[in-house]
């Protein structure tokens, strides 16, 4: 193989996780401030903290395991349910909504749709569900 081709296909890798790894890191910027520690939210829901958690992955997923109290929405339908969700916190528009997932990308995702419809007080759980098992922090089935 020709050397000049080996070395464009080699900076064209380069490029490619470049960019990748810092979409990561300027996505992780962008949410430094609203990402909460899975800790922190069983601590509020185990206190009784006024706190929505709502869960943003498919039902497959959730009925595979949550954090217990949480609702789910998937983030497909989403931006149909916000009619919903604005009912169900009725006059608590100021209650905290901490979104999650099985990461934190797609509440990211959402944490962003959420915003930009009137939601003030947004946080995204960091590491989602997958940090929330790591922790050994109790998950509920129902």
């Amino acid at each position: 193989m020709d050397e000049s081709l080996l070395r464009d296909i080699a900076l064209f890798i380069l490029l490619v996780v470049g960019g990748m790894m810092a979409g990561q890191w300027v996505r992780r910027w962008r949410l430094r401030d609203v990402l909460v520690d899975p800790r922190q939210v069983h601590e509020r829901l185990r206190d009784g903290d006024d706190l929505l958690v709502l869960d943003v992955r498919t039902e497959g997923e959730f009925a595979r395991g949550h954090a217990p109290g949480a609702v789910n929405v998937p983030l497909g339908v989403l931006p149909r349910r916000l009619v919903e969700l604005k009912e169900l916190m009725g006059d608590y528009q100021d209650t905290p909504v901490v979104l999650v997932c099985r990461t934190d990308n797609r509440a990211a995702v959402a944490h962003r749709h959420l915003k930009r419809h009137g939601f003030e007080n947004v946080l995204v759980m960091q590491g989602g569900m997958t940090r929330w098992g790591r922790e050994g922090l109790p998950v509920s089935r129902d």
